[in-house]
C-alpha cells in the first residue's frame, strides 16, 4: 500500500489547532496522525471525529496513534509502536485500513513485514523535543532499515525544512512531524518548505 502522502503531520488535535489542520489541508497536506496522551477517551474521540471530517473532505487520510478501538471508531488507519497491539490483530479489526509501525532496528522492520505492516517508521533521526524519550538512531541503523523493509519507511524525529535535504539519498518514502510545523511562526510557509525540501 502506497503512503497517503510524503509527509505526515502529527497533531493532539485540540481546538486551537484545527484552523492550522484546515489551512495546511488547503496547502495540500493529505496525511494526518493524531496523537494525544492523557486526555479522556470521550475528548479523543471528539478531537478525532473532527480531525476525521475535515481530512476526509480534503481526501486525506487520517491515523490514529496506539488506539486501534478509536482508530475502528473513526474509519482511520493505525499506527503502532512496538509495545502496542500486534499488527496481525490489528489487521483483523481494521481490514483495509492503512496500518503503520515504528521500528528501531532492521530486525523490527523485518517482524513487521512478516506481520504485514503497510509501512514502517523509524527514528529518532535528529534531536526532537516532542518526544523527550526518543533514541537517535544509531549511525547507519536508518539505510538498514529501509533494505530490510520492502514497503515505505517514514523517517520522524527533529525533521525540520533545514535538515530534511539531507534525508534525500536514504531511501526514505516519507517522513512524520509535529513540532517542526504546528510550532512554527507560519505553519503553511514551513510545510510548503519542508515538502520543497524533501523533493528536492
Amino acid at each position: 500500500m502506497a503512503l497517503p502522502a510524503p509527509i505526515c503531520l502529527i497533531t493532539t488535535g485540540e481546538d486551537d489547532l484545527l484552523p492550522v489542520v484546515e489551512s495546511l489541508l488547503g496547502a495540500g497536506a493529505r496525511w494526518l496522525q493524531l496523537r494525544a496522551k492523557g486526555i479522556a477517551d470521550r475528548d479523543l474521540y471528539r478531537r478525532g471525529a473532527r480531525l476525521a471530517a475535515l481530512v476526509a473532505a480534503a481526501g486525506g487520510v487520517l491515523t490514529v496513534n496506539d488506539r486501534a478501538d478509536l482508530a475502528a471508531a473513526l474509519g482511520a488507519g493505525l499506527h503502532l509502536g512496538q509495545d502496542d497491539l500486534p499488527i496481525g490483530e490489528a489487521r483483523r479489526l481494521l481490514p483495509g485500513a492503512l496500518l503503520g509501525v515504528s521500528v528501531h532496528d532492521p530486525t523490527e522492520a523485518a517482524a513487521a513485514a512478516a506481520a504485514g505492516a503497510d509501512y514502517v517508521g523509524c527514528g529518532a533521526l535528529f534531536p526532537t523535543t516532542t518526544k523527550l524519550d526518543a533514541r537517535l538512531l544509531a549511525p547507519g541503523a536508518l539505510r538498514a532499515i529501509v533494505a530490510s523493509f520492502p514497503g515505505p519507511v517514514v523517517g520522524i524525529g527533529g525533521i525540520t525544512p533545514p535538515n530534511a535535504a539531507r534525508l534525500a539519498t536514504t531511501g526514505l518514502a516519507g517522513v512524520a512531524v509535529a513540532a517542526a510545523i504546528f510550532r512554527a511562526a507560519d505553519p503553511v510557509a514551513c510545510y510548503r518548505r519542508l515538502a520543497a525540501a524533501l523533493a528536492g
